[in-house]
């Protein structure tokens, strides 16, 4: 299911930095269940920065455990990871397609 949530105080501080005028910082997301991005057909994830680079190996390469949620990413037949060389940078490739 895709709905509408409001973003806290701290996300809306976090995001303030991208905009000109506080005021323009958007106050809600659009947000879906894990089950939702399953049913798609294919999934592209586009990460950047050495700051994702644990979560990434978590989820790619750790067990799927409800402690890291994109972890059942693992279980879908069409997922794309694009992302730079920090975020990627711990990934071990010897367990890795690429592609």
């Amino acid at each position: 299911t895709v709905h509408t949530v409001q973003l806290t105080e701290s996300t809306i501080n976090a995001n303030s930095r991208l905009f000109e005028r506080r005021e323009d910082v958007p106050t809600q997301a659009i947000t879906m269940g894990i089950g939702t991005i399953m049913n798609a057909r294919s999934i592209l994830l586009v990460v950047n920065g050495a700051a994702k680079a644990d979560i990434v190996r978590a989820a790619f390469q750790g067990p799927v455990v409800p402690q890291v949620p994109a972890s059942v990413l693992q279980l879908h037949p069409n997922v794309v990871l694009v992302g730079d060389r920090e975020a990627l940078s711990k990934l071990d490739l010897e367990k890795t397609e690429l592609k």
